[in-house]
């Protein structure tokens, strides 16, 4: 059966087409002594789409003159908070090439496995990763800072609907171990095709008549921001791009009343901080509660900062996602519209998950635990991970307990392994 495909790209042309004057990214220009934000450049989507053919165009002639081919692997070093960075990871899918974004790049040795296992043939990098970059026995270039200008006429870049379910388009990682290095992610076109539909899948109350304009999480190299990206191209709204790669919650608060930012998305930790400012910090409150939706993904906020957040009319969105899975798997409906503000599974179609008793159930329901159960996801699913991350079993156990408080909500428990949650939402094992 032919395999029709809604990838991150065709969703981008898709948006070009649907939506090809509206505004897709605004980038703060910022005084360079006080760093106030003068103005903010603006993106079309008509021009968004045209810039990731310029990349394309470009690294594709640049790549292939030096021995690099289409459907080959390309790691690109990126601190992943820029227009720019995402034109790379879209302009090289473009091209034809496999990307392989990274934003943790520490010593060269660290990444020369990684290099290895992917089958990397290239690297493309900030000059903030030089000094690593230079120790690289690979073919080495550095990363554009402008559009490029091309005059080149005869590059054929491959049709951008051509694509095979099975075949590997993206490389992510996990968070490394505390003795290790980040777990590879294949990506499959089937895959992205499932991250698509459901970061593109509601899953928040409509407001009338008003453009939706949203903060950039993290990196676009991690899974959080490169899915967001995905559903804010496809409902056509707009994103913000953060004054620096630090992405500070201070400087996000001074973006949104400018940029007219109407949804927020912050890890757990952030978050905390800027309630329990806004509890003393009435103007904050105020913006907070303007906002139609103020995201969390990553782990949980304290009971106690929920309840204050629901009881002044700041609405909460609980997310839960995973990379392996791609993306987004549950999430809640928003304090100002339920109380308990749990979990839920997408309703978005084709995806198919089960909540399913730990082997040690037996143990946990002498300890009183019986009702917490590991969320697994089924081969049928949309987003059934890469054979490599699948179980002996023939499902993907995720690892993350949930409780069912309600028929079909739910909260989350932790894990059922030695892995941990730090700050910035990233896993590490303890082991």
């Amino acid at each position: 059966m032919e395999f029709s495909a809604k990838t991150p790209l065709i969703n981008l042309y898709d948006a070009a087409h649907r939506y090809s004057e509206h505004i897709a990214f605004k980038i703060p220009l910022l005084h360079p002594e006080t760093r106030d934000v003068l103005r903010y450049d603006t993106v079309t989507y008509s021009q968004f789409l045209k810039d990731v053919q310029s990349f394309a165009m470009y690294w594709s002639d640049v790549l292939s003159k030096n021995g690099v081919t289409a459907r080959e692997v390309v790691t690109l070093f990126l601190k992943g908070y820029t227009y720019m960075d995402v034109l790379h990871i879209y302009g090289l899918s473009r091209a034809g090439y496999i990307p392989q974004p990274l934003t943790l790049v520490p010593t060269a040795t660290f990444i020369t496995q990684l290099l290895q296992e992917s089958g990397s043939k290239a690297v493309i990098y900030e000059p903030f990763y030089a000094v690593t970059s230079a120790e690289l026995d690979i073919r080495k270039f550095e990363t554009l800072s402008s559009v490029p200008s091309l005059s080149v006429s005869d590059i054929v870049l491959p049709e951008a609907l051509d694509v095979q379910a099975e075949d590997i388009a993206i490389f992510f990682h996990t968070s490394g171990s505390t003795s290790g290095k980040p777990k590879i992610v294949p990506g499959t076109d089937r895959w992205l095709d499932g991250l698509t539909r459901k970061s593109t899948h509601t899953i928040s109350k409509p407001i009338a008549h008003s453009p939706l304009v949203f903060s950039w999480l993290g990196s676009v190299c991690h899974m959080g921001q490169f899915a967001s990206l995905v559903r804010v191209i496809g409902t056509g709204s707009a994103i913000v791009q953060p004054i620096d790669s630090s992405n500070s919650p201070s400087d996000l608060i001074k973006l949104i009343p400018t940029a007219a930012i109407t949804n927020i998305s912050l890890f757990p930790v952030a978050l905390m901080q800027l309630l329990r400012r806004a509890r003393v910090d009435e103007e904050l409150k105020k913006i907070l509660v303007s906002l139609h939706g103020v995201s969390y993904s990553g782990g949980s906020l304290p009971r106690e900062d929920e309840q204050w957040a629901s009881a002044n009319g700041i609405n909460l969105i609980n997310i839960y996602a995973t990379t392996e899975c791609a993306g987004l798997l549950m999430a809640s409906e928003g304090s100002r519209f339920s109380s308990h503000n749990a979990l839920r599974l997408i309703d978005c179609p084709g995806v198919e998950y089960s909540f399913s008793l730990l082997e040690s159930g037996a143990e946990k329901a002498e300890n009183g635990h019986e009702d917490i159960k590991e969320l697994v996801i089924l081969p049928e699913s949309i987003d059934f991970p890469h054979p490599s991350l699948r179980s002996a079993d023939g499902v993907f156990h995720t690892g993350d307990l949930f409780r069912e408080v309600l028929p079909s909500y739910y909260i989350n428990c932790g894990r059922d392994d030695d892995w941990i949650k730090m700050a910035n939402a990233a896993r590490c094992d303890t082991r």
